[in-house]
């Protein structure tokens, strides 16, 4: 399934970079996760899904890769949970408008087996459109600080 947006940030291309690169800074915004470790470009965390009905906790390994300083880059990683198992590739690249804002397009990859896989493209997309919009946010507010 592929998944894609784009999102205006207020914040200078510098700043916006440094944060997304930056695992200590960038995991803190993503919903219902708790990080488990760093190690320089990848993490390990615990993430509590909710999908239509089904709820639980995915265990993951993610890494940034294919970075292109202050252009693009990828996170990639998989995560087991629930009977389920996902692989993910996120690309995100960094457009400047002007010098204090920033156009951040994103695509991901994301490959998912188990019982979420039934349950329709529909929640599921839902589902990461809400997670979505709340890195965004969390983003937006920090780097406005």
């Amino acid at each position: 399934m592929i998944l894609e947006g784009s999102r205006e940030v207020s914040a200078p291309l510098d700043k916006v970079w440094d944060f997304l690169v930056d695992l200590n800074k960038v995991t803190k915004c993503i919903p219902d996760t708790t990080v488990e470790s760093i190690e320089g470009d990848s993490f390990k965390a615990k993430m509590k899904v909710g999908v239509g009905f089904i709820r639980g906790t995915f265990d993951g390994t993610f890494s940034l890769t294919d970075k292109k300083p202050k252009s693009e880059v990828t996170i990639k990683g998989s995560a087991k949970g629930m009977g389920n198992n996902l692989n993910l590739s996120v690309r995100i690249m960094l457009e400047p408008i002007d010098t204090n804002k920033v156009q951040l397009k994103w695509s991901a990859d994301v490959l998912l087996a188990g019982m979420l896989a039934s349950v329709g493209q529909r929640y599921i997309k839902d589902t990461a459109d809400k997670i979505v919009n709340q890195m965004f946010e969390c983003l937006s507010q920090s780097l406005s600080s």
